[in-house]
């Protein structure tokens, strides 16, 4: 087990927008893959854009704060034996609050997070993240996405 699939491991259910109120927005969706499953805590489903969505994003406005040191983005994956079947996202940028964060690589492998750290505990009203960039995917190729979006707390 890498390090990277013990800490997704620990962090499963700790996520403080499981289950909150929280208003979705995104660029596109392909169909069966609604922005909602984003923030369910479960992460077996997530949301993709659709195919002709050049420039896909995600946001989400919490109607109460939430608080939390770490962003983490699971990429959508059709099966743990099929990762590639979806396209998936490669770069991204992040915004918390309207702030960017930065510009981030997603790992290689397929069923990693990206883990984006917001340095001390922070105060999230709103998240934005914009797919920068792409890999294609054998089978569904073009449609990227993510299974989760977690804001990870510490303390």
């Amino acid at each position: 087990m890498t390090t990277g699939e013990r800490r997704a491991l620990e962090d499963a259910g700790r996520s403080a927008l499981a289950g909150s109120k929280v208003r979705v927005r995104v660029s596109s969706t392909h169909k069966g893959h609604p922005a909602g499953k984003l923030v369910d805590g479960f992460g077996a489903l997530g949301w993709l854009c659709a195919k002709d969505d050049a420039e896909p994003w995600i946001e989400l406005d919490l109607r109460r704060p939430g608080r939390g040191h770490t962003l983490a983005l699971p990429p959508y994956t059709s099966a743990r034996d099929e990762p590639t079947t979806w396209g998936r996202t490669a770069r991204v940028r992040v915004l918390v609050n309207g702030r960017e964060v930065g510009v981030f690589d997603l790992p290689e492998r397929p069923e990693q997070k990206l883990y984006v750290e917001l340095g001390k505990r922070a105060r999230v009203r709103k998240v934005r993240v914009e797919v920068l960039a792409k890999h294609l995917g054998t089978g569904h190729p073009n449609k990227c996405g993510f299974a989760e979006i977690e804001l990870i707390d510490d303390e």
